[in-house]
Formats: C-alpha cells, sequence, structure tokens
C-alpha cells in the first residue's frame, strides 16, 4: 500500500498491519501509532517517515510483524524512551527513528540482530556511551546529535558512522586516515 508524498492528514488505523508494505511517509498524518490489531501482522515494510506522529513507539509494530524488514519512523515528533528492543528484531534490516524526540541510553549488553545492517538514531535525545556491540556489526550507523559522551573500543566493521554534533568527550584509539 503506497501513498508516500500525498497530502494526507487524520489517524492511522490499527488495521495497518493487514497489508504486506505500508509506505505513507510524506504525509501530514497525525496522532501516535495504534498497536496492530492483528496478530501476527504480515508487514515487511513500514514506512511512516515525515508525518506528524506523536508519542512512543509501541513496540508490537516489531514483535507481532515478524517478517518485518524495514521501519521507517524518521521526522516525527516521537517521543518516550527508545524501545531497544528493536535492535533484536531478527528480520529487521532498516531501523531508520532519527529526528525524533527519543530518550534513553543503550546499554553495553544489547548485541544487535545480525541482520540489522542500517542503524539511524541521528538527532533524538539518546545519552551515555555508545557500546562497541552496536557499532561493530552495523554496515551504516548515525547518531550525530545525539548526546553519547563516549564511544567504546574501536569501531570495526561499520563502513559508515556519523557522530557529527554528539558533544563527545572522549573517542576510542583509531586507526584514523594519513590525511589527517
Amino acid at each position: 500500500l503506497d501513498f508516500y508524498g500525498n497530502q494526507l492528514t487524520g489517524t492511522l488505523s490499527s488495521s495497518y498491519c493487514n497489508v504486506g508494505g505500508l509506505s505513507l511517509s510524506f504525509n501530514l498524518l497525525s496522532g501516535s501509532i495504534p498497536l496492530c490489531d492483528v496478530v501476527p501482522g504480515n508487514l515487511s515494510s513500514i514506512g511512516l517517515s515525515n508525518n506528524h506522529f506523536s508519542g512512543p513507539i509501541p513496540i508490537d509494530i516489531v514483535t507481532n510483524n515478524r517478517l518485518l524488514q524495514y521501519l521507517g519512523l524518521s521526522h516525527n515528533f516521537l517521543s518516550g524512551s527508545f524501545p531497544v528492543e528493536l535492535l533484536y528484531t531478527s528480520s529487521l534490516g532498516t531501523l531508520d527513528v532519527s529526528y525524533n524526540s527519543l530518550t534513553g541510553t543503550i546499554s553495553s549488553l544489547i548485541s544487535p540482530s545480525k541482520g540489522l545492517s542500517q542503524i539511524l538514531l541521528g538527532y533524538n535525545n539518546l545519552v551515555g556511551t555508545l557500546p562497541y556491540s552496536i557499532t561493530a556489526s552495523t554496515a551504516t550507523l548515525d547518531v550525530s546529535g545525539n548526546q553519547f559522551v563516549k564511544l567504546e573500543d574501536v569501531l570495526s566493521n561499520s563502513t559508515l558512522q556519523t557522530f557529527v554534533a554528539c558533544n563527545m568527550t572522549s573517542i576510542p584509539p583509531w586507526h584514523l586516515p594519513s590525511i589527517l
């Protein structure tokens, strides 16, 4: 179901989990993201970026959609604690919750799912130490604009990392390119 880039207004119905893929990005939808009324859901892709959704991210959006590969919730007004369970979803390949107002820390005990290749957390209100486990197996990681004060150990496997405006006070000893 693809209604990307229209002027749709209103709220999202709880029956949205009945479709295989949902693309409603770049609309004017508002309210909270409702719990799925179908368990298990059939969604493989959820694109709700660039709307006016608010409130917390309902964790059942991933736990009830076991085939979910893409979750795009960026550029909304989502708030509350970042649900770290999102990082454990075995089918999820891309997680984009950037440009919201999510809070909290990311525990060093977290080891993201092996399939999660893109984690985009930029411009929220996340704090603390960014654990090595989240950087070691992720191809693309963006944590810009948060308040991470330290990175654990060396970032070895990520091919693209963005740490702009994180207010970090220390970084690990990397092997920087010779241009620096």
